[in-house]
């Protein structure tokens, strides 16, 4: 493995990021020549947006003579088997996908690379790479760390990870139930939680809201949805308990 990615890259944008890191201006006339025979091992999660990683790979490899070992796990798998590996002096993963919550443990551990100077690398920059492309909020949300609390982004952060993909929440309602009672579509949480608290005194025995529950962080992080953009905390600024 070629010394400047001997330490583990932390990035949410496998693809993306592994032709930003790897690529060189378009002067040389091979700027792949350096790395040719060298394998890559990445760590992501078994999902349909890096089952589409896995298609381009193949041409990954042939266009720059670089070879991707690819260890692609269950969702809290991958994140154990990550934790595992960057405890070790000198863990098995070269590029790997985290997801959002992971930067909290993973950038104060110094566990993760700043991609700051591979991207002002003229050897390993692609100036073709535009990162205005990125939306802002998830590059804030998912990559930056080092601004409040440590873990948000702000003025103090840098970067460390690259949005490759992104999830959001969906609200699905009982149409019968909106038409028997006359009742609008919630357009904001003030309104959703109105509803909630309606509904079950509109029909007896039925719950006002419902979210997705299992083993794991999901059975939290559903709910905390729904508590912040209600003005709900665990913790001040201060981090001392709300």
């Amino acid at each position: 493995m070629f010394d400047h990615l001997k330490k583990t890259l932390i990035t949410a944008a496998v693809a993306g990021v592994s032709a930003g890191l790897l690529t060189t201006t378009a002067i040389a006339a091979d700027p792949y020549a350096p790395y040719k025979g060298t394998t890559l091992v990445v760590n992501f999660p078994a999902h349909p947006h890096y089952d589409a990683v896995m298609k381009v790979i193949p041409k990954f490899t042939e266009e720059t003579g670089i070879k991707v070992e690819v260890d692609q796990l269950q969702y809290l798998a991958m994140r154990q088997k990550q934790s595992l590996e960057l405890t070790k002096p000198k863990g098995d993963y070269d590029l790997l996908a985290y997801v959002v919550f992971s930067k909290a443990d993973y950038v104060p551990a110094g566990q993760v690379e700043p991609l700051g100077p591979f991207f002002m690398n003229p050897k390993l920059a692609d100036p073709s790479y535009d990162p205005e492309d990125l939306v802002t909020g998830y590059v804030q949300n998912i990559g930056v760390a080092g601004g409040k609390k440590g873990y948000l982004p702000g003025p103090t952060g840098a970067l460390y990870g690259i949005p490759f993909g992104s999830e959001t929440s969906v609200l699905g309602y009982r149409k019968d139930i909106f038409e028997k009672h006359n009742l609008k579509v919630p357009e904001t949480y003030d309104e959703m939680l109105d509803l909630a608290c309606k509904i079950p005194e509109l029909e007896p025995g039925m719950g006002g809201l419902t979210s997705r529950g299992a083993s794991g962080h999901q059975t939290s992080h559903a709910y905390l949805l729904h508590l912040a953009p209600l003005g709900g905390r665990f913790y001040d600024d201060q981090w001392n308990p709300t």
